[in-house]
């Protein structure tokens, strides 16, 4: 028997306050003789939201609101990128062909190709980027390529500081040398011309040129060929700094000072007589004048512990005292040891005068005999240290 039956919703378990619609349920039951079974079943269906009109899009034109071609964000992994390309190669290209002003090179002396830029190598391309790119905002036709330096001993010796352990550097030729070295100069070339671009300097990075070069060195020896003609090369002995253990010439940057060193000086006697410091006492061979200083003052004084009694000496006068302590008897050692010794030092003093009335006079070599060499007058000389008279000799 099936049976319909009106159920009001509040009467309904689970419904909301949304449904508001009439709710019908359906009650089945069968009767047999033994069972009664009973089925209730409610559904409920809520009322969909009225969806709002759109604006009316006739006034959107209407709006004047301002627009912008930049970015939202910075994106510099790419956009920096863009700004070096188009301020460096790209403007370099473009000031060629659009700037009609006279024609300006800048020589590049080139950098050290032997390893990572460092701040120098900084201070330098920008400096030179500066001055190109006023002149490229003053017309000019803007010439710079850029250049590295790839010969020298440093290159040579980092290259076989990075040979596999192992290896013989003995055994190899000197082709087979210049090789490894000129692949190492290349490596280098490599890395820096990277790093300059990452500077933002302007120029001609894709044609700079490598002092290994062939056409680099053919034209160096063209160059050298000129000279010769024109006998500007000459062979002739000159000091230079020698390296023993590469066996080659050194450059004064290249040397290492052994700070703990200590030189020995000389004391020595020139016949007129003064006393000259020297701290290189192995050029005195070569010496060709003693040094004073025009504005000093130098006394002439005798000395009772002087072989020669009448000898007369010269000598700064700030620098009596430690002229005491080289007269004193060999055992005197410093000032207090020569006021204190057995024979004590006395200076006659004989005239005190200026270094500029010593220019001019003349005295006599003490190891060659040569005579009338002179006096000069030189604002180096110093009385903190030695006599006060300063022998010099050309190359030293």
């Amino acid at each position: 028997m099936t049976t319909n039956i009106d159920i009001p919703p509040a009467a309904i378990a689970n419904t909301t306050s949304q449904a508001t619609t009439t709710t019908t349920a359906t009650v089945t039951a069968t009767t047999t003789p033994m069972t009664t079974t009973t089925t209730t079943t409610a559904t409920t269906t809520p009322k969909k939201r009225e969806k709002r009109d759109k604006p009316d899009q006739k006034y959107a034109p209407t709006l004047l609101l301002p627009k912008t071609e930049f970015p939202l964000r910075a994106d510099a992994a790419v956009r920096e990128h863009q700004f070096r390309q188009r301020c460096t190669t790209d403007l370099y290209a473009w000031q060629h062909e659009n700037n009609h002003g006279d024609l300006f090179v800048l020589h590049d002396g080139p950098p050290y190709a032997n390893g990572h830029l460092h701040l120098g190598h900084a201070l330098n391309k920008l400096l030179k980027d500066f001055v190109n790119r006023h002149k490229v905002m003053q017309g000019f036709k803007v010439d710079y390529r850029p250049g590295w330096d790839c010969h020298g001993l440093p290159i040579e010796l980092k290259a076989l500081a990075e040979l596999k352990a192992g290896t013989d550097r003995s055994a190899l030729s000197p082709t087979q040398v210049r090789a490894v070295a000129q692949a190492t100069a290349q490596s280098a070339v490599d890395s820096q011309r990277q790093e300059f671009s990452s500077y933002g300097v302007m120029g001609d990075w894709e044609n700079g040129y490598k002092t290994m070069d062939k056409d680099f060195e053919t034209r160096q020896l063209m160059v050298f060929y000129e000279m010769m003609n024109k006998g500007l090369i000459y062979r002739a002995n000159k000091p230079v700094y020698w390296s023993p253990s590469s066996k080659t010439a050194l450059a004064e940057s290249e040397l290492e000072y052994k700070e703990d060193h200590r030189s020995r000086s000389a004391w020595v006697a020139f016949f007129v007589d003064q006393p000259v410091w020297t701290t290189t006492p192995w050029t005195l061979p070569a010496n060709r004048c003693v040094a004073v200083h025009p504005k000093m003052n130098y006394t002439l004084f005798k000395s009772n512990t002087s072989s020669d009694p009448n000898t007369v000496y010269l000598a700064a006068t700030d620098r009596m005292d430690e002229m005491k302590v080289r007269f004193a008897p060999p055992k005197a050692k410093s000032t207090t040891d020569a006021a204190s010794a057995t024979v004590e030092v006395v200076f006659e003093t004989l005239a005190q005068l200026l270094g500029q009335d010593l220019v001019g006079s003349r005295y006599q070599h003490p190891l060659t005999g040569e005579k009338s060499l002179p006096f000069i007058a030189a604002d180096y000389v110093t009385s903190d240290s030695g006599s006060g008279l300063v022998h010099t000799a050309p190359g030293h």
